[in-house]
């Protein structure tokens, strides 16, 4: 398991080294910055393995948006939802933890692309057992917007090389310090680090795109120290030729422990740019 993990690594690194990039258009990333106000809604949806009654609208929602309030300066923030809804069991469905935040916006000469990404996670999510766990296993990789009575405390640094090429290259780092707010399991406040790394390909009006996205846990006594480490490969298209961009694609989970639960991810977006 280690060793594939590893390859994947080495492989998606070496296809960004050898391209330089466009815009890039983000997956499970956070968005990137703009001159204009970005609004999207991003939908997903865990295939259990075996038996798997869910309806088709079961999933995790993300009502998110990106607005420029300085030249140097925007405002972030994130509004999940999730949608439970099984044969033969009680339809539940519950808000998850509220992100806002700022973001930084920085644009080389060469068109590069970084930011800086702080923000809370207010712990507003319901404390209903199947949306949270739906949740969970829809999105590991943001596990802070499903957990009930926990502020999380969020940092991210995020970059793009962003010039005349087709491809695309990019990579994202950042913190999350979890502070429970009422007993939920948690004794104390919790470290954990995002990372991931993203590349593609862009052709007149659509981009392919691929992310690795990780997730370590940091300061949890664990005995091996891979079990640290939960990793989630996504690939998919998004069309780029209008105000409007839809997107589909598709996620794995790398352990083994979690792709005995669950066979893949399927994900749908839409991006949109405001005048």
């Amino acid at each position: 398991m280690k060793k594939s993990i590893i390859q994947t690594v080495i492989v998606i690194i070496i296809i960004g080294l050898l391209f330089t990039s466009v815009s890039a258009q983000n997956l499970l990333f956070q968005t990137m910055p703009k001159d204009k106000s970005q609004l999207g809604l991003r939908f997903m949806r865990p295939n259990f393995d075996g038996d798997d009654d869910l309806s088709i609208l079961s999933g995790a929602y993300d009502l998110y948006c990106n607005i420029p309030v300085s030249p140097k300066i925007n405002l972030v923030g994130s509004l999940p939802y999730t949608i439970f809804s099984a044969k033969g069991e009680d339809s539940k469905s519950g808000i998850g933890n509220i992100y806002v935040g700022i973001q930084t916006k920085q644009m080389s000469e060469s068109g590069n692309n970084s930011n800086l990404s702080m923000g809370i996670f207010l712990p507003t999510a319901t404390d209903d057992f199947s949306p949270m766990v739906l949740g969970v296993y829809s999105n590991y990789y943001e596990i802070q917007k499903y957990f009930p009575d926990m502020l999380t405390i969020y940092g991210n640094f995020a970059y793009f090389r962003n010039q005349s090429s087709e491809a695309i290259f990019g990579i994202e780092i950042g913190p999350n310090l979890f502070i429970p707010t009422e007993d939920n399991g948690f004794d104390d406040a919790e470290l954990f680090a995002h990372y991931g790394i993203s590349c593609g390909f862009k052709m007149t009006n659509v981009t392919l795109s691929a992310e690795l996205a990780g997730l370590a846990f940091i300061s949890e006594d664990i005995d091996n120290f891979e079990d640290r480490f939960i990793h989630s490969l996504a690939f998919g298209a998004q069309l780029t030729g209008s105000h409007v961009r839809p997107g589909i694609f598709y996620g794995i989970y790398l352990k083994e422990d979690f792709r005995d639960v669950v066979d893949g991810v399927l994900g749908i977006k839409f991006d949109v740019s405001l005048p």
